[in-house]
């Protein structure tokens, strides 16, 4: 038998054509779609690999609104304890020179609590009835960001 005849030479050349699109399928989908090919509002940063984004990535005018707003401050209540069928309500006041952006809060059993700002966006608050049988925890977090 031969090494080289017709009939191995189709059977080689289709292994190796396999082969080769097998372990490029990856490398080929992500030549070919672009981000002009994306939908606007489409991909969510869990899409994303974590550290896959650096500021190099964007605009110069973002860029300059980063260095604008600096670090954000995270400013956090202290727990006030709600006896059962009773309300509360804490606040949190974000610093001089900055306003909250976004507040989380609510009991720590795990029942909503309403979460707003004031007008300004200085003052955040959390309120909520325990309807829990026993005392429960309310608490609340805000981010805060420099205004310019």
């Amino acid at each position: 038998m031969r090494l080289f005849s017709k009939s191995n030479v189709v059977t080689i050349t289709i292994v190796a054509v396999v082969a080769v699109a097998a372990g490029s399928g990856g490398a080929v989908a992500g030549a070919l779609i672009t981000g002009a090919q994306i939908k606007d509002g489409t991909v969510a940063s869990v899409d994303l690999k974590n550290d896959s984004v650096t500021t190099t990535d964007m605009t110069i005018a973002t860029r300059r609104l980063f260095r604008t707003i600096g670090k954000p401050t995270i400013v956090s209540t202290s727990e006030q304890d709600v006896a059962p069928g009773s309300t509360g309500s804490i606040q949190a006041t974000c610093p001089a020179g900055t306003v909250g952006v976004s507040g989380s809060g609510g009991w720590f059993n795990g029942a909503a609590a309403v979460i707003y700002p004031d007008a300004t966006a200085k003052n955040w608050y959390a309120y909520g009835e325990n309807t829990q049988g026993t005392t429960d925890s309310l608490y609340l977090t805000v981010i805060c960001l420099k205004v310019s």
